[in-house]
């Protein structure tokens, strides 16, 4: 299950004044901070198969690195995401779906859902539903009990031939109690200018697309 706080900036200059501020800096954990270029397509059949269900498959590289992720029966709460997520790093950036019906086999799919998934899709042909591109700046904080990983993403969302720019923190959960996830986002939308951030990087690709006329993917 994967967990996060999703904010969002308010000012343009919302991302620096974070990092520079002192009580952030004293979240920082030793390892220093990382830079990654990320490009991400996301993929569903022509009739929108993945999306019906409530699932978005997408191959991202991250540097130097393809991988394939998938994700599904996600629910959202002022801002904090939770899913289902499975990664596979694969040798290129090729959509291939099944391979997470071969790699659940393998390692197990209790509750049916890749396998589900998989076959709904059939051999159905994968098509692009949109992209995205940006820069993750991201480093490892420690508050209260919990181990949690901040990543600044700053970039393109594209879909259909439309681009919209977006800026946003996401506060991912990596040990310890949700409650002290929530915590934090709290304190920082106290102290800084940000608010939750309903709607996933795929969520705003899909309502470009249905702006720019495509059809529901």
């Amino acid at each position: 299950m994967e967990t996060e706080l999703k904010l969002r900036f308010l000012e343009p200059d919302g991302r620096r004044a974070l990092l520079e501020d002192e009580w952030f800096q004293g979240l920082l954990l030793p390892d220093p901070p990382e830079e990654t270029h990320m490009e991400a397509t996301y993929y569903d059949t022509e009739d929108g198969r993945l999306h019906a269900r409530r699932a978005a498959f997408r191959v991202r590289l991250e540097g130097d690195r393809h991988i394939a992720s998938l994700k599904a029966r996600g629910k959202v709460s002022a801002g904090l995401h939770q899913r289902l997520e499975w990664n596979l790093e694969q040798d290129d950036d090729s959509p291939d779906f099944q391979a997470f019906a071969r790699s659940s086999e393998l390692q197990g799919d209790s509750d049916g859902i890749v396998r589900e998934l998989a076959e709904a899709v059939g051999d159905a042909e994968l098509v692009e539903v949109c992209r995205t591109e940006f820069e993750r700046l991201h480093m490892m904080l420690g508050f209260r009990d919990a181990l949690i990983e901040a990543a600044f993403d700053a970039g393109t969302l594209r879909a259909d031939g439309r681009s919209v720019e977006m800026e946003e923190l996401e506060l991912e959960l990596k040990e310890g109690d949700v409650r002290d996830l929530v915590e934090l986002g709290k304190e920082m939308a106290e102290r800084f200018r940000v608010v939750p951030e309903h709607r996933s990087k795929h969520q705003r690709c899909l309502e470009l697309r249905r702006n720019a006329g495509g059809a529901p993917a």
